[in-house]
């Protein structure tokens, strides 16, 4: 089997997966009165990378074969899918959410930035502990909490540095030492795991599918040893890099009132 041929056959359908993508769709409709706009595109596209991360042959790799790849969905769905759909949403809509009493004093707790924080990285963390990603592998009803619960914290954990509400959003000076102390808790596993024994995860990334194992082996000469290490330099490189990305888009545009003023 060719690289083209598994990454055109191994697509499937998920009937939660699907449901949740077209429940998010008409969320964002209802938001924006039914109608399209140039925050759209922004939405649109968090949800075809949810789509990839979960219905494509990266999710495929992800759930049995490669523990690089389950590295890249999830990066996506804690780091890279929420900020997009963040980005996309309507803030008068949300105006009217957050400002009702009850609502405003849960998710002032939720969405404070020392819980969220500790949401974001302790969901690297927690999710990588060795026996519990063997309790995952092994139960669909943890498979579903797991991504779920990735999404659900990368939504709060990326809210005080995205969030379309101004008063709810941290200046960008503590949205920058906010985002690098998180890199800095995602480099420190990232090491971890690129030097830790090759056994330590890639060992419940058993897959029996022999023409995929014949796939991987052979032609894109992937180890056991070499998948690990990657999966944690992924965590380590990338994943810091996506963390450097939002700190620099928080300082532009800290850095952009004051260049107008200099110039007025």
């Amino acid at each position: 089997m060719t690289t083209f041929a598994f990454i055109l056959n191994y697509w499937h359908f998920s009937l939660y997966i699907v449901s949740g993508a077209v429940l998010l769709l008409l969320i964002h409709l209802a938001g924006n009165s039914w109608k399209l706009n140039t925050q759209s595109l922004l939405f649109f596209s968090g949800l075809l990378l949810f789509i990839i991360a979960t219905l494509s042959p990266l999710d495929f790799l992800a759930d049995s074969y490669l523990f690089s790849a389950h590295m890249i969905k999830h990066i996506l769905l804690l780091l890279v899918i929420p900020p997009f759909l963040l980005a996309g949403m309507n803030r008068d809509f949300l105006e009217r959410i957050f400002t009702r009493p009850v609502i405003t004093s849960v998710s002032g707790m939720l969405f404070h930035p020392l819980v969220a924080w500790a949401c974001g990285v302790g969901a690297m963390w927690v999710w990588h502990i060795p026996d519990l990603l063997a309790a995952v592998k092994a139960s669909p009803l943890l498979q579903f909490i797991h991504l779920i619960s990735l999404l659900l914290f990368g939504f709060i954990f990326n809210w005080p540095v995205f969030t379309p509400l101004q008063w709810r959003k941290l200046n960008p000076l503590s949205a920058a030492l906010y985002l690098f102390s998180a890199c800095v808790g995602c480099t420190v596993l990232g090491i971890f795991i690129t030097f830790a024994p090759p056994s330590l995860y890639t060992n419940y990334f058993k897959g029996d599918n022999l023409i995929v194992i014949k796939l991987l082996h052979t032609k894109w000469g992937i180890s056991a040893e070499t998948d690990q290490q990657a999966g944690g330099l992924i965590m380590w490189v990338p994943a810091c890099m996506i963390y450097l990305t939002d700190i620099m888009i928080s300082l532009a545009k800290w850095y952009r009132p004051s260049t107008a003023e200099g110039g007025s």
